[in-house]
């Protein structure tokens, strides 16, 4: 047994160019039966007259069909070309929605991310400003101590009787209190103050 071989189908625009074509010829057809019945009156061939008289309407017909088939595919080509038109703009404009979707949702993310390390930088800055607070205090602290074990030793020496008496004074190191007096912001982080309720 034989395989069949398959035709791929024709398409509309071959059809339309046959349809073209094959009005074009039956115009020439109808045409050159007009000029014929013309010439043929012109020079009294009547009997030639007559017959293409006769040949006309039939030719018209095949003509009208001919040319109804081809403007009616050119048509169909043309509705068929606006809605494939409308499906593009519609898929585009479908894309340039899940596309602004898409980039919406990931800003909002972005946000909220963005938000998240803020607050978290914020938390970081209150708890920084807190650990200089309580260094500078602690530095108080530790200047305080420094006095207290020069007392001491003024008064050990005293007790040993390597001094007479107590000095009248006695200093404290001032390297972070002075440091601290220079400057308005670490005073007003030691205060308290530097940070907004």
């Amino acid at each position: 047994m034989a395989a069949e071989q398959t035709v791929a189908p024709v398409s509309l625009d071959q059809q339309l160019a046959t349809a073209r074509d094959l009005a074009a010829e039956k115009r020439r057809t109808l045409d050159g039966l007009t000029i014929a019945l013309e010439a043929a009156v012109r020079e009294q061939r009547f009997a030639d007259a007559e017959q293409a008289k006769q040949a006309i309407p039939a030719a018209e017909q095949d003509w009208g069909t001919a040319e109804a088939t081809s403007r009616a595919l050119a048509g169909v080509l043309a509705d068929l070309a606006a809605q494939a038109a409308q499906r593009a703009v519609a898929e585009q404009t479908e894309l340039r929605r899940q596309q602004a979707t898409a980039n919406l949702n990931a800003a909002v993310e972005r946000e909220r991310q963005l938000l998240d390390e803020l607050m978290s930088t914020r938390a970081e800055l209150v708890a920084g400003v807190g650990a200089v607070q309580s260094t500078i205090q602690r530095a108080y602290e530790i200047e305080g101590a420094v006095r207290q074990a020069r007392g001491a030793q003024a008064q050990a020496r005293v007790d040993s009787g390597e001094a007479a008496a107590m000095p009248g004074h006695i200093s404290a190191p001032n390297a972070v209190s002075a440091f601290v007096d220079r400057s308005p912001a670490l005073l007003a982080i030691l205060r308290g103050t530097a940070l907004p309720s």
